[in-house]
């Protein structure tokens, strides 16, 4: 798992293009990612990226969010996201965040049975995020658990 660097985005965009046009993860633009490059992370074997995930830091909140994780389908099961989403707890910690949430439409099972983030009612959210959240018409659920 390393951070990700600017010629990695036409990669990571062509590895989620499907899911975002599945509406399973948030539409995400070159720009975007380019913006906030120090947010992601990517998971390389053999100088091939196989998943993503970013962090990004509520300071104000004492939270952080875990994001965009993605597995190429290929790669699933082999526990590459489990060690994604450790990495970025971590991270988050070693940050000074007491709590980390994730939301997600798509991946409700994994965060719940895999993961064991417990379902958490919108209104934890940091005030940002909860009317994005809101304004993106999405019936995600949130789930967190406490680092």
């Amino acid at each position: 798992i390393r951070s990700m660097r600017e010629e990695d985005i036409p990669e990571l965009l062509s590895m989620i293009a499907r899911s975002m046009a599945d509406a399973k993860l948030v539409h995400r633009t070159y720009e975007s990612i380019r913006d906030s490059l120090q947010s992601y992370y990517v998971y390389t074997l053999d100088s091939t990226i196989v998943g993503c995930v970013a962090l990004y830091p509520y300071p104000l909140d004492a939270c952080a969010e875990l994001g965009c994780l993605f597995i190429k389908k290929n790669y699933e099961g082999r526990g590459y996201g489990k060690a994604m989403c450790r990495f970025v707890e971590e991270k988050a910690r070693a940050m000074g965040f007491a709590r980390i949430f994730a939301i997600s439409q798509s991946a409700v099972e994994y965060f719940r049975d895999r993961m064991h983030y417990a379902p958490l009612p919108r209104t934890v959210l940091p005030q940002s995020r909860l009317e994005a959240l809101e304004a993106s018409g999405r019936s995600s659920v949130v789930f967190g658990r406490e680092l």
